[in-house]
């Protein structure tokens, strides 16, 4: 462990011995840990600001000659500009700021381009309790590939289990380092756009990215000008370099071959919902970085209008009464998805979330997959009441609650446990020790570990979400 006073000038004077390996200094780690309470327990949080830790873990690589990740414990509360995030959003809404609420600042984006020069991905974990004050810390992490992990200063079991599960999924996830994306097309196709937590270049068919693991997803769109060769088709070909942990300069190239039909009906017969909404949120939430959100809410509901109406004028040959329409199978949730991406947080002024939680909304959902996308709008409703082994989730919907059920939505961000009044007292003891309805735990929980059928099937059906999930999530109890 090195400390370093000097904040005015960044140098390194001793970098040997700074990267080794955890099992030769693993006891003088539990030791420092252990004194760190005692020797800090008088101090006072004063904010203070993140980019000097990030300077050193980068110089630190940049000497050693290789990427890495920086990890960053910090318990006071961060400031690094003059937006004060730790009010309510509605004033900025109602502004002429909502446009640069999104905009990471300049100092921010210039410390992500160094990272990504590097190979270099920022995690921090905050132990704080208060609110930020100052600018949204989560820039410089979610634009390298990392993230940001909030805690209650670690207070009970919930936030401790939390933090030995985020800790232990940033370091043990697999992740390629300096990546370089290509992605070429056929004669007729070109790369219009690409979306997702990265710094764009001139180019978007180039993209370059500190690191990337498996959660990590990109949308692009292709346009063309022409009409394309139905028999030949087109030809999509993604060429992926990155270095790989142990140092090895490795590339992946996918091609992907596409028929082409000069007929809608084929269009959307192979169209899938859960695809779209993926395209247009990475699409939609990289835009309010430049344009005004109701712009972009009205730009949804425009292009879901076009899109029923083309299908209802060439497509639909199903007689019915006026006002209904039968969409294909893989577009029937299609409507009520993009719904929920209009009256999302990001996008719709007013609600319940602050700042900070919108701008670390919108960081997540840009990087996740098409899955977890889908859950997020559209979460999963599974009865544990039932006797299955194999549990079918149900519509979500409010008219699907039974006041006799117990019932867990999972999206990709937490899982809710909700519990009927009328719930049976042998399946409440069997899950929470406890018959009684009105002693049930409301909030975040942990379910205990009980030796029955019922405790060991929910218990597993949650672990099997969360190792499913990017990432690690929470169990909130309500009735």
């Amino acid at each position: 462990m090195l400390v370093i006073t000097q904040t005015e000038e960044l140098e390194l004077p001793v970098w040997e011995g700074l990267l080794v390996p955890l099992r030769d200094c693993r006891t003088a780690i539990d030791k420092v840990l252990q004194q760190i309470p005692s020797l800090f327990s008088e101090a006072e949080d004063s904010p203070a600001s993140q980019e000097l830790p990030v300077h050193y873990g980068l110089h630190i690589l940049k000497v050693a000659g290789c990427p890495g990740k920086v990890l960053f414990f910090h318990t006071a509360p961060p400031s690094d500009g003059s937006l004060n995030c730790s009010s309510g959003s509605s004033g900025f809404f109602s502004s002429s700021k909502e446009k640069s609420l999104f905009q990471p600042p300049e100092h921010c984006v210039a410390l992500a381009q160094e990272c990504v020069a590097q190979g270099c991905s920022f995690h921090l974990f905050l132990f704080s309790q208060q609110a930020v004050g100052g600018a949204w810390p989560g820039h410089t992490p979610y634009l390298t590939g990392g993230g940001v992990y909030s805690y209650g200063c670690l207070q009970g079991q919930v936030d401790s289990e939390q933090f030995h599960s985020d800790l232990r999924r940033c370091v043990d996830t697999e992740t390629g380092y300096r990546v370089e994306m290509q992605v070429s097309v056929s004669k007729g196709l070109r790369v219009s756009g690409c979306f997702g937590a990265f710094t764009p270049g001139p180019d978007p068919a180039h993209i370059r990215l500190a690191t990337i693991d498996w959660h990590t997803a990109l949308a692009v769109q292709f346009t063309h000008h022409s009409p394309l060769d139905e028999e030949r088709g087109v030809v999509i070909q993604v060429a992926l370099s990155y270095t790989s942990s142990l140092g090895e300069r490795r590339t992946r190239v996918h091609s992907l071959s596409l028929r082409c039909s000069r007929h809608l009906v084929d269009t959307f017969r192979n169209c899938q919902a859960e695809t779209l909404l993926t395209f247009y949120c990475k699409r939609v939430y990289c835009a309010v970085l430049t344009r005004p959100l109701q712009d972009l809410r009205d730009e949804l509901l425009t292009e879901l209008t076009a899109m029923l109406t083309c299908y209802r004028q060439h497509c639909s040959t199903t007689a019915l009464t006026h006002g209904q329409l039968v969409l294909p199978q893989g577009l029937k949730s299609l409507p009520v998805m993009l719904n929920s991406l209009r009256r999302s947080e990001v996008l719709l002024p007013g609600l319940r979330g602050s700042v900070p939680l919108r701008l670390q909304l919108r960081s997540q959902l840009v990087t996740m997959d098409t899955a977890s996308t889908a859950a997020h709008f559209y979460p999963q409703l599974l009865p544990l009441h039932q006797c299955e082994e194999a549990v079918c989730a149900v519509r979500c919907s409010r008219l699907s609650l039974e006041e006799e059920g117990v019932y867990l939505a999972h999206d990709a961000l937490g899982l809710v446990l909700w519990v009927g009044h009328h719930a049976p007292p042998s399946f409440l003891s069997c899950l929470f020790n406890t018959p009684s309805f009105p002693v049930l735990p409301s909030g975040e929980c942990c379910l205990p570990v009980l030796d029955n059928a019922v405790s060991q099937r929910v218990r597993g059906l949650i672990d099997t979400l969360r190792r499913r999930s990017a990432h690690s999530l929470r169990v909130r109890s309500t009735n």
